[in-house]
């Protein structure tokens, strides 16, 4: 029996908040009505980590990314647009723009150094 289409991406919209209020430890929800209100995005977080992201799901055998990205892009307005997508049986992936993607990697990277350096500032008795 075949599912429902606006079942199987509100089942995925609750799968993927779940997994990254888990990963980030804050409040991610699915926008009631799939980004028809003042909230965009299939997914809200309004205070914490993910708030400057707008999310779009996509939960589909075939998809035109491009169309996808589109959509992503107009949904986000002035916030970072990230588009997760994923088929039966396959893994999620993420597509986002290469500038904030690089952005994200940096942060990461600073922080990082940031961490190593008082580590080793603790461990020399500074």
């Amino acid at each position: 029996m075949a599912i429902n289409p606006q079942t199987k991406g509100k089942t995925y919209e609750r799968q993927i908040a779940k997994v990254l209020a888990k990963a980030f430890d804050c409040d991610v929800r699915r926008t009631p009505g799939s980004g028809n209100l003042d909230i965009k995005g299939d997914l809200r977080n309004l205070y914490g980590p993910l708030e400057d992201y707008v999310f779009e799901l996509k939960k589909q055998e075939k998809i035109n990314i491009w169309a996808c990205i589109h959509q992503s892009q107009l949904e986000a307005g002035y916030k970072q647009w990230v588009l997760i997508f994923s088929r039966n049986r396959e893994n999620d992936y993420v597509c986002m723009d290469l500038q904030d993607w690089i952005a994200l990697v940096q942060k990461a990277s600073a922080y990082q150094n940031l961490t190593l350096k008082n580590e080793h500032d603790k461990l020399k008795g500074k």
